[in-house]
């Protein structure tokens, strides 16, 4: 049996938190942030000052969202600037794209938003279940 490194079994743990969702022509790979890392985000988003509680909620939403979106297949310039001349050229994600095409497919960042929810919600259950046994 091999060893692993410690970038392996980062990049293994990392891993068994992705799905992927289909919106349109696309494929999105979503990780699922761990406990530690939605807190920052929380934190990032103002909880515990004075802010307004649903400007929060949505800080804290679109962050997580914007932190989960790791990877994508399929998205084009297009998708964030239809009619643009490039627009069947694909978009690389980098720094900044997420956001960008959030912004420009709200349907999809909704769907996205479903399914992170989702497999967020489902993971706390099988943790909580599995720390009563």
């Amino acid at each position: 049996m091999s060893e692993l490194s410690l970038e392996g079994i980062r990049r293994a743990a990392q891993a068994a938190r992705e799905f992927s969702v289909v919106c349109d022509h696309a494929q999105l790979v979503l990780r699922v942030p761990t406990p530690h890392e939605a807190e920052l985000v929380v934190a990032r988003a103002g909880f515990g000052t004075e802010a307004n509680a649903g400007e929060i909620g949505l800080r804290v939403r679109r962050g997580l969202l914007e932190q989960a979106v790791v990877a994508w297949i399929g998205v084009t310039v297009g998708d964030v600037l239809p009619g643009h001349e490039q627009a069947a050229d694909p978009l690389q994600l980098e720094p900044g794209a997420a956001a960008l095409l959030l912004d420009a497919r709200p349907l999809w960042a909704e769907a996205l938003w479903a399914r992170l929810k989702a497999e967020t919600d489902a993971r706390r259950t099988a943790r909580e279940s599995a720390a009563k046994n």
